[in-house]
């Protein structure tokens, strides 16, 4: 068995000779003496797991945890940090990144030997039980799948039809949407909807059982009465959709019924049975509409022989089978090359099974599962670090889980609320929390708790009165979601006492979110705010947004020559700079030790505005020469528009630019970078 592959990660030389020497003798040893470092060793390395410690120059482990979240790291690696500081809200914001364990120095052998051994032991259980649910939410899934193609092949048979249009009819929609999907964010489609309406597809025809069968299969032209009576499948299906007893809220049976409705429809207004027009029609039927034609175009019918590839294409380019959206017909375009091959039968198998594998592994990664052991095994682990946070701590702490419904407090709020019991074993019972707190206020945040909805990562806060100390007095609650799931959900919150801690509450707050040096957004502050921006463009497709990232050359020369006091100056002093050179809306952030971040909408003159940035903040001060290198990336450049997809262009562009020398700006343009003179 391969040996477990480790990453100290540590600025001092001496933690990592001692780490390593009691690690070594049980596994492989990589070293990295900063933030930075160890992410380029992540990135071209197998690690399983990283011990990191927390106060580093270049980039901390907090901004190397938010690094590691970015780039998908987190998923598959475990982290152990390392810090002498055993502050509770130092262990805290660790957790909330990510970390796994927590070791503090100076070190005991045993119990670092142990408490690696346990995180790579739990790390491989999980693994296994993640392919355990995995192979069982496949099969499922693909069952799904087959009996809806053979529910749709009953329909098909009696129409004696070939028994592949519904697979091709599954396999031209899916290339469509995913070709939609890129080009536009105006029907505001997602991954989930390509695979969705693509399975949906295959019951587009459904309400042809309700037709008869000399109707149906009539080889001459239907008289106006019989055309009619063909004309009515699509109410029909639609009819049997909405007539399901329940699931009606479900997206695919949503699709279902958009699709057996209004997939004879044109957009010019000249289809059945409504005559809808343009995007009155839904854009799921649009698109299934397209593929109908072209497979029935391509197939043999009883009142017809089979076109080819090429002159079902013209035909349906050229308006012969009725108008189509114009955005599909460059969507067909585009893809006009890749449909024989996709429509042959090994084509259409691996793209079923490599469907059902999305849906499988974004479930797992939503963690969309009910609850099984790998759960179960998450749960205890997530309670054991947060009721070590609770005994120490001394706020007004509080967990609650639904089921059972108990909401426990640590010793603290029990002495400050004059309890005799450090729990409630019923929170539901409204007389026995108005006791103690706002009830109002306290049903809403319980409420909140009991959605449907996953609440997973989001934070809540409310004002309200609490009876403590034989007064009432307000309070702030400050509480996020523990865990979520089918059967499982629980919370962790505390309260702050608003007139004694004010003070402190303002400057938490503000910690939370900037930067202390230097006063800029920290990454993951920025990032929200980004996302936030991003959120309201997708109402309009014409707004694009740019990223610059950018880090100080050589940085690390100026804190040895000179000392880190001297390199705090530098670096507020480029703060400065930078914030002339831009406008309030824009945002920015510090993210590592000298790495900063520029986020603004997108203009015909940007490149100009980027040059100005680089100008502003490379200068010659009186003992050092301030010089930048710097990634630019647009969202005219990436398929998806996130900030996750900007961020990773600008750092490869970033990258790029550190590879060429010192003082580069890069752009990422058409897939790959250029530098500002080649992009001129």
């Amino acid at each position: 068995m391969p040996r477990k592959r480790i990453l100290i990660t540590d600025d001092l030389d001496l933690n990592r000779m001692i780490l390593s020497d009691i690690l070594s003798e049980d596994y492989d040893i990589l070293e990295a003496s900063d933030g930075q470092e160890a992410i380029k060793v992540l990135e071209n390395n197998a690690v399983d797991l990283v011990l990191l410690d927390a106060i580093m120059p270049v980039m901390d482990g907090f901004e190397t945890l938010r690094k590691m979240k970015i780039f998908g790291f987190n998923d598959n690696v475990p982290v152990i940090m390392i810090s002498a500081d055993t502050d509770v809200l130092t262990i805290d914001q660790a957790y909330e990144l990510g970390v796994t364990d927590f070791i503090s120095r100076p070190f005991d052998s045993l119990v670092v030997k142990r408490r690696v051994s346990n995180t790579l032991a739990l790390y491989e259980k999980q693994k296994k039980l993640m392919r355990l649910v995995a192979n069982q939410i496949f099969e499922r899934e693909k069952n799904n799948k087959l009996m809806i193609t053979m529910l749709s092949h009953i329909v098909e048979f009696r129409n004696q039809e070939s028994g592949l249009h519904v697979l091709h009819i599954q396999a031209i929609t899916r290339l469509i949407c995913q070709k939609v999907l890129e080009k536009t964010k105006k029907y505001n489609l997602t991954k989930d909807d390509v695979n969705l309406i693509s399975t949906a597809s295959a019951l587009h025809d459904i309400g042809k059982i309700s037709i008869p069968e000399n109707i149906l299969n009539k080889p001459g032209k239907l008289t106006s009465d019989e055309f009619e009576i063909m004309k009515s499948h699509t109410t029909a299906g639609a009819a049997m959709i909405s007539a399901l007893p329940m699931y009606q809220d479900f997206a695919l049976v949503k699709f279902c019924y958009e699709i057996c409705l209004y997939h004879h429809e044109r957009y010019d207004g000249k289809g059945y049975p409504y005559g809808r027009e343009g995007d009155d029609i839904p854009i799921s039927a649009q698109i299934v509409s397209i593929a109908d034609v072209y497979d029935a175009l391509i197939s043999p019918r009883v009142y017809k022989k089979a076109y080819t590839h090429n002159e079902a294409i013209e035909m349906i380019i050229n308006g012969e089978c009725g108008k189509f959206n114009p955005l599909l017909i460059d969507c067909l375009k585009e893809i006009e090359a890749e449909i024989p091959f996709n429509l042959s039968q090994e084509a259409i198998f691996q793209i079923n099974q490599n469907e059902v594998r999305e849906i499988v592994y974004d479930l797992l990664e939503r963690d969309q599962l009910i609850a099984t052991e790998r759960d179960i095994e998450d749960l205890e682990k997530e309670k054991t670090k947060y009721e070590f946070i609770m005994d120490l701590s001394t706020d007004i702490q509080m967990e609650f889980t639904q089921d059972p419904p108990i909401l426990r407090l640590n010793e603290k709020a029990a002495k400050d609320l004059g309890l005799t019991t450090d729990r409630f074993e019923n929170p539901n019972n409204s007389e026995e929390l108005a006791k103690y707190f706002d009830i109002d206020k306290a049903k809403k945040l319980l409420q909140i708790l009991r959605e449907d909805e996953t609440y997973k990562d989001k934070n809540l806060e409310e004002e309200m009165y609490v009876f403590t100390k034989g007064e009432k007095r307000l309070y702030r609650f400050f509480g996020r979601s523990l865990w979520t799931g089918k059967h499982f959900r629980g919370a962790l919150g505390k309260l702050v006492d608003i007139h004694e801690n004010e003070e402190k509450i303002l400057k938490l707050e503000n910690q939370a979110h900037h930067d202390s040096l230097t006063g800029l957004y920290n990454l993951a502050s920025a990032q929200t705010k980004i996302e936030e921006k991003i959120s309201f463009s997708f109402t309009d497709p014409d707004v694009k947004y740019l990223i610059a990232i950018f880090d100080i050359d050589d940085f690390k020369k100026v804190n040895d020559t000179y000392g880190h006091l001297f390199g705090n100056q530098i670096l507020q002093y480029l703060c400065e700079s930078l914030l002339d050179s831009i406008r309030k809306t824009d945002i920015t952030a510090r993210f590592g030790g000298d790495e900063f971040l520029v986020f603004f909408p997108y203009r015909s003159d940007s490149e100009t505005i980027i040059k100005r940035i680089y100008d502003s903040v490379s200068e010659a001060l009186e003992r050092y020469h301030i010089t930048i290198s710097m990634g630019v990336s647009t969202s005219e450049e990436i398929n998806e528009l996130s900030f996750d997809e900007l961020f990773k262009a600008a750092d490869v562009a970033l990258y790029t630019s550190k590879q060429r020398g010192k003082g580069e700006i890069t752009f990422y343009k058409n897939g790959m970078v250029m530098n500002s003179k080649e992009g001129e």
